[in-house]
């Protein structure tokens, strides 16, 4: 098939920072002095003038363009005859479709008809760029400014404004024609009136004519570019430009290419030609998917309904929930022997490095999406404007919706608008807990089916864990007719094949047929929902080998022998987010959403029960230190002693360097006792004017002692009885237990505690402590900590202190503990305490020494506080302080009023408030009291 090109230059515009034009606006001229051209004296260094630099011209898909339009066209004329063509387009997607011919990197195109006209829109997002922008300083170089002189190398440089040129190219094949309507950007303009292109590259002429040369030549045809200016570097990493010379267009394909333009030219008619065939109607959409496995023309929803999915980002969800911005999963293991049916010897075990495997991927409900979602925004911008989306979800519940046309299966989601952003959320989130019953055989596969940072692939008997992952951010937009739905969520990644493509992971012991009949409609939503191009399944025996492994294109799927239609589960999930954002009008409002197999329910709900609204978010502010002296009184601004880090203190220790806690015990008296708030009190008083009203000095609602809190936050889980009482005084809630309040020395206690705190301490000179050394608790640093736990939009703020063992190297501070319990020991019966007096000291490392029954540390442990929920413990952080917010909440609401007193009884999970005389609550000292006003 000859096809041939007429190219016509309609116009041309000025691209403004506001995305809107100039019609008839020019590129600047040519800079065509001499001695910028050949092999130059004075190499152009690419780096100047970059300081502060930031791409301000992304995200003009058809803004600038559309606006020419309007601009240059009569208001009311017929689109179609106004453009004088069948498609509208940009030259990049010209470009990708012509040289899919010979270099195919996956790509989709949607195309939609709408007025007559086809429009083609590729769904790469249009995003910043962030690289330097070398190529932008090298047409400022061989430009001339708006006065015809040349631009000083030092300026500085932005992208706020471009020049296009609009063309009208017709495409004739035998008796058939297609016109396209597009611009193109122009770099500049010969005094011959001619454009020009202007391009850097690194590449020799060759490896130029094997890599380059396609892309470049179709760039300058399809824009009627004579030719191209280039600037030679001498390697990538080199940005200084030491030659320029100039290529004609028409050259490039005799140049001794690896291609021919008459193939690439015929594979555009023919694409153009199909997409023409299949868009009959206005309204009619498709999407164009360029693969390796070839070209595939998929319908869009019907109903003018149309599916834009975005990547906005990805992030790693560490253990502790917080995310990485940025991060990527590992690669996929392209391995040829690892598909197919699989021989013997490349059949992969599931079992292996899967026996210690527990699940510690549950629980994470929203809360690394929110890390991310705040790390990526300005704080103070709305929320709608930050998501730019009516909904935040997960995508389960996308799945769950888009499914329930053909499931039998029944669920509850709830609904919640707040700040403009309806949340989603279904029960089993809420309210998920390890699944004790995974045996972690997925993971597997996905560890055998990735390759390792290094590049190298896993180990068979390399163990398995589900706490960290990667997951993609997306933007995903439905819309049918006039209408459009926006879900912002984040999806699990497995991993990006060689082409940067996402890849989904599965393993099933269905052969394709039961495979087809049973999961593949879950499988399909779950790939194309997370923007993934291809799933990677792996068909098992029931001893958990894989014997065989596929890789299925997503966009397949629907295409293959199943029982459900993917247009018609799209028309489900928009019906219901539809049905939602018509039920939540306002904020605060809130709906349950029942499904029972394809039967839904809209029931309305108090917004109070959406748990996973309700999460406390606690923030610590450190206000000073201390250090607490024997009379009780204290030095401001004093410091614990710097932690001895010496290696040979760490990991199992060898026989010389154990710590025997006994040595310089023999004379150790607990006097650390009594203290109560007198050396609390006094920190205050000094650092505090007086006649000062005491809630302005304090700036919180409660003053306590750490104990308290923590009593409060492991009463959910905890055996314990105590006993607090809280009284109220200056317009402050002052707690206090039973303990503190008759404490006496502690006869008991040897000071072996104190001790291993001396050993992995330095003196003030620097110098470790001698074994021999004796031991005091009579002095000790502490703390001072405003601590606000924020629900809503209520906010309890705490003023307390917290005795504080030692700091490292970098200032933070260090909980020194010892143990007689291994770790699975420790981790059921004192990681909830020990985490609880770490986190309320805002402390964000333990030094955990283990004793032998002799009281000998024979091993020390660094332990992170943000990893131990996350460990096989028995309680949920979240579930903690939630309670210790409920109790303070109770305890403010029931104390309005200066001398009001309760006593708080907790035994076991049970909470009871009493009223108290205030008479007889002693511990808030009247003299203290009396220096406020």
């Amino acid at each position: 098939m000859h096809v041939t090109i007429n190219i016509q230059k309609i116009g041309t515009y000025t691209k403004l920072p506001d995305r809107s034009t100039i019609p008839f606006g020019l590129p600047p001229l040519l800079n065509e002095d001499e001695s910028l051209y050949g092999l130059l004296e004075d190499e152009l260094d690419l780096t100047l003038g970059l300081e502060g630099y930031k791409d301000t011209g992304f995200n003009d898909k058809y803004h600038s363009f559309f606006d020419y339009i309007k601009r240059t066209y009569k208001e009311g004329s017929s689109l179609k005859e106004a453009i004088g063509a069948d498609f509208v387009s940009n030259r990049r997607n010209l470009v990708t479709i012509a040289k899919s011919a010979y270099d195919v990197r996956r790509v989709e195109i949607q195309a939609i008809r709408k007025n007559g006209v086809i429009f083609l829109c590729d769904k790469k997002e249009d995003g910043e760029d962030f690289s330097l922008p070398y190529g932008h300083r090298f047409e400022r170089y061989l430009t001339l400014d708006k006065y015809g002189n040349p631009h000083n190398k030092y300026e500085t440089l932005t992208t706020d404004e471009c020049s296009k040129c609009v063309l009208r190219t017709t495409l004739s094949s035998g008796e058939e024609t297609i016109k396209l309507f597009y611009s193109a950007e122009i770099d500049a303009m010969d005094r011959e009136g001619q454009f020009v292109e202007l391009k850097t590259t690194s590449h020799g002429y060759r490896k130029w004519l094997e890599r380059g040369s396609l892309d470049h030549y179709l760039q300058s045809y399809l824009a009627n570019v004579p030719y191209i200016i280039y600037g030679r570097k001498a390697d990538y990493y080199s940005q200084r430009v030491f030659r320029v010379n100039k290529t004609w267009t028409n050259s490039i394909p005799n140049s001794g290419v690896n291609w021919k333009k008459e193939v690439c030219f015929n594979q555009l008619f023919q694409v153009l030609q199909k997409i023409k065939s299949k868009l009959e109607y206005d309204e009619e959409a498709l999407v164009l998917q360029i693969t390796r496995e070839g070209l595939f023309f998929e319908p869009e929803c019907s109903n003018n309904f149309v599916i834009n999915i975005e990547r906005i980002g990805t992030y790693k969800k560490l253990r502790n929930q917080t995310a990485v911005v940025g991060a990527l999963p590992n690669r996929l293991n392209e391995n040829p022997d690892h598909f197919g049916l699989l021989e013997e010897k490349n059949r992969m075990d599931l079992k292996k490095g899967c026996r210690e495997f527990r699940d510690e991927g549950y629980g994470d409900l929203f809360y690394s999406f929110f890390d991310y979602i705040k790390k990526t925004s300005k704080q103070g911008t709305p929320l709608q404007d930050t998501v730019n989306a009516d909904f935040i979800s997960t995508r389960r519940n996308l799945i769950s919706f888009a499914a329930s046309l053909y499931s039998r299966q029944s669920f509850v989601i709830r609904a919640l608008r707040k700040n403009g952003v309806i949340f989603l959320c279904d029960k089993k989130s809420e309210n998920q807990t390890a699944d004790d019953d995974d045996p972690g055989h997925g993971f597997k596969f996905e560890q055998y089916m990735t390759l390792k940072d290094n590049g190298d692939p896993h180990d068979q008997e390399e163990g398995v864990s589900n706490a960290e992952c990667v997951k993609a951010v997306l933007r995903t937009s439905f819309k049918k007719g006039d209408e459009e739905i926006k879900v912002f969520y984040a999806a699990e990644i497995d991993a990006l094949d060689s082409d940067r493509n996402l890849v989904e992971f599965k393993s099933t012991v269905q052969d394709q047929s039961s495979w087809l009949y049973r999961s593949s409609l879950n499988h399909y939503l779950q790939s194309y929902l997370g923007g993934v191009s291809c799933i990677i399944k792996g068909q098992t025996t029931r001893e958990k080998i894989v014997f065989r492994v596929d890789k299925i294109q997503t966009n397949k799927i629907p295409g293959m022998k199943v029982k459900w239609n993917a247009e018609n589960c799209f028309e489900k999930l928009f019906e219901i987010l539809q049905e939602i954002k018509t039920r939540l009008e306002n904020d605060d409002e809130a709906i349950v959403i029942r499904i029972q197999g394809s039967q839904i329910y809209y029931e309305e709900e108090s917004g109070e029960n959406c748990k996973f609204d309700m999460s406390v978010t606690v923030d610590f502010e450190t206000i000073g230190t201390y250090m607490k002296l024997k009379d009780r009184t204290v030095v401001v601004g004093a410091l614990p002693n710097r932690l001895n880090e010496n290696p040979d203190h760490f990991g199992l220790l060898e026989e010389k360097n154990r710590m025997d806690l006994k040595k310089g015990c023999q004379r150790f008296r607990d006097e650390g006792y009594g203290d109560l708030f007198y050396s609390f009190f006094d920190y205050i008083k000094q650092t505090s004017k007086p006649g000062i009203p005491l809630k302005d000095a304090v700036k919180a609602d409660f003053i306590s002692t750490r104990r308290n809190l923590i009593s409060f936050a492991t009463s959910l889980y905890s055996r314990q009885s105590f006993v607090i009482r809280a009284l109220r005084k200056n317009g402050v809630i002052f707690l206090c237990d039973k303990k503190s309040e008759n404490q006496t020395a502690d006869d008991d206690d040897p000071g072996y505690g104190k001790k291993f705190e001396q050993y992995m301490t330095l003196k003030d000179n620097g110098d470790p402590h001698d074994e021999e050394e004796g031991v005091s608790n009579a002095e000790c640093v502490k703390a001072v900590l405003r601590t606000s736990f924020k629900k809503r939009d209520e906010e309890i703020k705490v003023f307390y202190a917290a005795e504080i063992d030692a700091q490292d190297r970098d200032g933070s501070f260090v909980e020194i503990k010892t143990t007689r319990f291994d770790q699975e020991t420790w981790v059921r019966r004192r990681s909830h305490s020990y985490y609880l007096q770490s986190f309320l000291g805002n402390v964000p490392l333990i030094i955990k020494g283990q004793v032998t029954d002799d009281q000998v540390v024979f091993k020390v442990n660094e332990v992170e506080t943000a990893d131990i929920p996350h460990m096989n413990v028995n309680w949920k952080a979240d579930e903690s302080i939630e309670q210790l917010f409920r109790i303070l909440h109770e305890i403010k609401m029931r104390l309005k009023d200066d001398d009001e007193a309760i006593v708080i009884r907790i035994g076991g999970r049970h909470v009871y408030y009493e009223v108290e005389n205030a008479m007889k609550c002693s511990f808030v000292d009247a003299n203290f009291l009396r220096y406020f006003g």
